[in-house]
């Protein structure tokens, strides 16, 4: 036999083998089932396992942040506490010391009204005593008189008192020399030579000669002196006189011009008005003065 015929002798399939096959194929199939129950078993008893290892490191794990997050509360806590105590501390102590201005500032408003009612009263006696003063100091200045425009140095070399009565005499056409206590230049800095003079105050020693005086004064008509002075003789009112008495000059302007009328200022400062019907009316008050003027006695005139 040759090689080729040996060949596919040897390749020829074989009855037995191939009848033997079915048969251990349908054993294999139970075998099977069985190591496929026996993994599925295995697995789940590992996914078991991890299931309970992965719960156990979660409690654990959470186990743990709880017991800091209890830490970490309970340290909150206790500076909350501790932040509350301090607060509470300070607002007492605030409290108190609101408390303490509470009763400070009643007791200094007891003591402002106090103070403002002895203000009040001791404004009136100022008031009165500023009255007496000023009535007092008036009539100190009772017999005084004061006269202008005569000229720095006139009375050089000479007594002032002796000077002026003899100037007076002369120049107002006096019978005699009027009797002076004392006279003087007012007590400020001599002025430059441009500047107006000082006034001379004079001290009569008689009430009525210091009237008389005053009277022919007002009825002279410029008087002036043997030097060439032209003088004007003024009372010697006190400051707040003056000032009080400065404010109706704009009224005894206006009244200057108004035909049939009579006017005067009377001590301290009262300006009287008598109409050209005769009805006299007496102002204290410029601003009503005026009004009163512009109102009647002004359009009567005009």
């Amino acid at each position: 036999m040759s090689s080729s015929s040996r060949k596919k002798t040897s390749a020829a399939p074989d009855p037995k083998a191939n009848s033997a096959s079915p048969a251990k194929g349908a054993g294999a199939g139970p075998l099977a089932a069985s190591a496929a129950r026996g993994d599925e078993t295995a697995i789940l008893r590992a996914i078991q396992s991890l299931r309970e290892d992965l719960l156990k490191k979660i409690d654990d794990n959470a186990e743990m942040q709880s017991k800091e997050l209890r830490r970490e509360i309970s340290q909150l806590r206790d500076e909350l506490r501790s932040a509350v105590d301090r607060v509470s501390s300070r607002t007492k102590c605030l409290e108190d010391r609101v408390e303490s201005l509470d009763t400070a500032a009643n007791d200094h408003s007891d003591l402002i009204t106090t103070l403002e009612r002895d203000v009040q009263q001791l404004k009136k006696d100022m008031k009165i005593f500023s009255d007496r003063s000023e009535d007092l100091e008036a009539r100190s200045r009772r017999c005084n008189l004061r006269i202008t425009g005569i000229q720095e140095r006139r009375e050089a070399g000479k007594n002032p008192t002796d000077f002026v009565a003899k100037l007076l005499q002369e120049t107002l056409g006096l019978e005699k020399e009027p009797l002076l206590d004392i006279c003087h230049r007012t007590l400020r800095e001599r002025p430059q030579e441009d500047q107006p003079p000082r006034a001379f105050v004079v001290r009569f020693h008689y009430y009525r000669e210091k009237e008389a005086t005053l009277r022919k004064a007002a009825t002279a008509t410029d008087p002036t002196t043997s030097h060439g002075d032209r003088i004007r003789v003024f009372p010697d009112y006190t400051q707040a006189v003056a000032k009080q008495r400065a404010a109706f000059r704009d009224v005894k302007g206006m009244l200057r011009g108004c035909d049939g009328v009579k006017y005067g200022l009377w001590y301290p400062s009262v300006l009287r008005i008598t109409t050209a019907d005769g009805k006299r009316h007496s102002f204290t008050d410029p601003g009503e003065a005026k009004d009163f003027v512009l109102r009647n006695v002004a359009k009567q005139s005009g």
